[in-house]
């Protein structure tokens, strides 16, 4: 594995916030500055990137190309005669691979935009080691949903094999207001 090992394909990468902005006439995008210099500093100045439909359906998904073809690899090399095998690489159907411009700009392909039902505007939210694009209203939902859980999922979190108590991970204690 090159870099990477995650999905987004650099351990380095640690995408973190949210930004909402606007598509100009041309399908293209600013990448918000905080989540630009995180990709420049883990995949480079002008990194080939790949946008693709998450799982679900809700958002796109923009990572690494080199993540991405890590990930996709271990799917090509499923046996043929699998039942998932099919769907699986038909799935790829769903990405385009995207270049950030000097600018910082990202064209988000249209076909993707519509299934997700993002029209002019999109709500950055960075995951970690990748970003998600979400239609601002769904997006926004889903944190809050999110934000609501938070207390219950990080105590089923903690009690998870490999990781350790510590603090709150920014998440008021019991008891404590927001």
């Amino acid at each position: 594995m090159g870099k990477g090992g995650s999905a987004g394909g650099s351990m380095a990468a640690r995408f973190i916030g949210q930004s909402k902005n606007r598509l100009d006439d041309k399908d293209r995008v600013f990448v918000p500055g905080s989540l630009r210099k995180a990709i420049e500093a883990a995949w480079g100045k002008e990194p080939r990137l790949v946008t693709h439909l998450n799982p679900v359906g809700t958002c796109i998904v923009l990572a690494s190309e080199e993540g991405w073809l890590e990930a996709w690899e271990r799917y090509n090399q499923m046996e043929w005669h699998d039942e998932y095998a099919a769907q699986m690489r038909r799935l790829q159907s769903l990405s385009e691979i995207v270049r950030m411009d000097r600018q910082g700009r990202i064209t988000v392909p249209p076909f993707l935009r519509e299934y997700v039902g993002i029209q002019d505007e999109i709500l950055f939210v960075g995951c970690g080691d990748y970003i998600e694009l979400w239609n601002p209203e769904a997006g926004r939902k889903i944190l809050q949903d999110t934000f609501a859980s938070a207390k219950d999922l990080i105590s089923k979190v903690r009690g998870r094999p490999g990781v350790s108590g510590g603090g709150t991970g920014g998440v008021p204690p019991s008891g404590g207001g927001v």
